[in-house]
């Protein structure tokens, strides 16, 4: 596997999980600044219909659209397990504040990306 195929896989996944609908130039902008070391980001979407000819025919007719992708602090993340009927949520200050859902985090693991590129190296 290649850094590349790991975040696409990982918005993929996101994307198909939460209907969101992440473009070409949101992917670019993702890998590009994941090789600055920027491992975390908050989406921003909003909702549009696309008609039987969307540009990826798998997505429902209504999906989020991102809009806008914002670098965060991977080290000032923190994730709350939600419980008695509460949503998880997220902390992008260092836990003042958990007011993030999954739908808008996009976190990608440092040591995976390490791992991948430790073993191109070695092989």
């Amino acid at each position: 596997m290649t850094v590349k195929r790991y975040i696409n896989n990982i918005i993929d996944n996101h994307q198909s999980n939460n209907s969101i609908y992440f473009d070409l130039d949101s992917r670019d902008y993702i890998q590009r600044n994941i090789k600055n070391g920027i491992f975390a980001f908050q989406i921003i979407y909003s909702p549009n219909i696309y008609s039987p000819k969307s540009p990826d025919p798998s997505l429902p007719l209504f999906v989020f659209v991102v809009t806008s992708v914002k670098n965060l602090n991977y080290n000032k993340l923190l994730f709350s397990k939600g419980y008695n009927g509460l949503s998880d949520m997220w902390s992008y200050d260092g836990g003042v504040r958990f007011q993030w859902s999954d739908t808008e985090t996009l976190v990608f693991d440092p040591s995976i990306i390490r791992n991948i590129k430790l073993n191109q190296i070695l092989n």
